[in-house]
Parts: C-alpha cells; structure tokens; sequence
C-alpha cells in the first residue's frame, strides 16, 4: 500500500522484502538516493538523502532518518524518532508537534510545486 502526498527523490528506492505487504502512509519524503526495504512506514517521515532503511524495520509517525543514516534490520521506531551522526545516534523528538506537522507541510507543499519544473519525464526512442 502506498498512501497519498508522498514524494520521491531521485534515485531513491522503495524495495518489498518481505512475504507480506509493503505499508507506506501518507506525506513521506524519500530523498536522493535514499533506500526503503523496511516493512510498515507511518505518516510525515522523512529519509534523508542516502537513508537506509533496512529490511524488516517499522518507522512509526515523524521519523528522521538522517543523511547517510541507517536503521538497524527488524527494528521498531517510535514515533518522533531521530537517526542522526557517523553513528546512528538516536532520540525523540520533544519539540512542537503542531509546528513539526506545519513544516513538513510546507517542505512537501514546495516540494510538490517545484519538481515538476525541473524533473521532465524522457520519452523512449
């Protein structure tokens, strides 16, 4: 399943490893490069570009996973969890839920009115 709102990135991918259903909610951020082989991925989360999600792993809501950052395999992360740093150091997120939710908003919003104009599909010849 693949919900609605969400925006991939170049070179990013999205990758089924697992016997059942690839779940994927709403308003995700997929950046260059980033790689998704997880099994459920919430609301609102963003993969930075060259993330790592790995196989068997579950992202609640408002996830980072930082540049260049991996999950570890068949991990669960809470909702609001930060991966970030040379080590994958972690925390949650404490700050303004309302204000986290509005601006990942405008992030996907200017995202979604900006690619278009510079991402062009190429025909096959």
């Amino acid at each position: 399943m693949f919900g609605s709102g969400n925006i991939v990135e170049e070179n990013a991918v999205i990758i089924n490893r697992g016997p059942e259903a690839l779940i994927i909610g709403d308003n995700n951020v997929f950046e260059v490069g980033s790689v998704m082989e997880g099994m459920k991925i919430g609301n609102r989360n963003t993969l930075e570009v060259k993330a790592h999600v790995k196989a068997g792993t579950w992202l609640g809501d408002e996830c980072v996973i930082g540049t260049v950052c991996s999950t570890n395999e068949n991990e669960i992360l809470p909702d609001r969890t930060v991966i970030y740093g040379s080590r994958d150091d972690r925390r949650i997120f404490t700050g303004s839920r309302a204000n986290q939710a509005a601006v990942h908003t405008r992030h996907l919003e200017y995202l979604m009115q900006i690619l278009p104009k510079f991402n062009h599909a190429r025909t096959s010849s």
